[in-house]
C-alpha cells in the first residue's frame, strides 16, 4: 500500500503528495508499487496548482506623482503546489504560497479553476489548509497512510504542480521521522 504524508519542511519544500514506498521488511504490510508512473497517474488528479493575488501599493514616486501612485495598486502573484486531502475539497499547501493573499485560486488537473479560502495555517511548519469554494459534490483526493510504515531510508516521490508546469515528480528518501518541535 502506498502511504501519503505531508512535508513539514521550510521554504525549499514543495507542497505535494509525498509517497513512501516500503522496503522488504514491511513488504507484506505495505507492499511497494510496480512503477512510479502508475502512482503518478493515479494521484495526479488530486495534485493542484495554486495561484494567489495580493494587492500591493505602488512605491518609489516622489514629488507631484506620489499622491497619484498611492491611489493605484498592482497585483502580486504567487504560484505553488498543493494536494486535495478530502472529497469535499480540502487542500493542503505551503503557508508561504498563500501568505498575505487577497485571492486564492486552485487549478485542478482537469482544467477547473476554483476559488479557495484559508481554513487554517501554521507558519512554523509552513503548512496551510484551504477549502475549495465549489458546489461540486466530490473532488479527487489522496489519503494519509500509516505513519508506522514509513522508515528512514525508504524511497519517496513528490508530485507537484508548481508554477503551472502541468505536473512534476521527483524522488528521494525519508530522511527523518517523529521530529518534535523544539522549545
Amino acid at each position: 500500500m502506498v502511504r501519503v504524508g505531508m512535508v513539514k519542511a521550510g521554504a525549499a519544500a514543495l507542497a505535494g503528495a509525498f509517497l513512501a514506498i516500503s522496503g522488504p521488511a514491511a513488504a507484506a504490510k505495505c507492499p511497494a508499487p510496480d512503477t512510479y508512473a502508475d502512482l503518478y497517474q493515479r494521484l495526479k488528479p488530486a495534485v493542484v496548482n495554486i495561484s494567489t493575488a495580493q494587492k500591493v501599493r505602488g512605491g518609489g514616486a516622489s514629488g507631484e506623482l506620489a499622491p497619484l501612485q498611492r491611489k493605484f495598486s498592482r497585483p502580486a502573484v504567487s504560484l505553488g503546489s498543493g494536494f486535495i486531502i478530502d472529497a469535499k475539497g480540502i487542500v493542503v499547501t505551503n503557508n508561504h504560497v498563500i501568505d498575505n493573499a487577497d485571492e486564492i485560486t486552485v487549478n485542478l488537473s482537469d482544467g477547473r479553476e476554483i476559488q479557495a479560502t484559508v481554513r487554517g495555517r501554521d507558519r512554523e511548519t509552513d503548512l496551510a489548509v484551504l477549502e475549495l469554494q465549489s458546489s461540486s459534490a466530490r473532488f479527487p483526493f489522496v489519503s494519509f497512510g500509516r505513519e508506522d510504515c514509513a522508515r528512514v531510508g525508504d524511497k519517496v516521490i513528490a508530485i507537484g504542480n508548481p508554477f503551472g508546469l502541468g505536473g512534476t515528480m521527483t524522488q528521494g528518501i525519508v530522511s527523518a521521522r517523529n521530529l518534535r518541535a523544539r522549545n
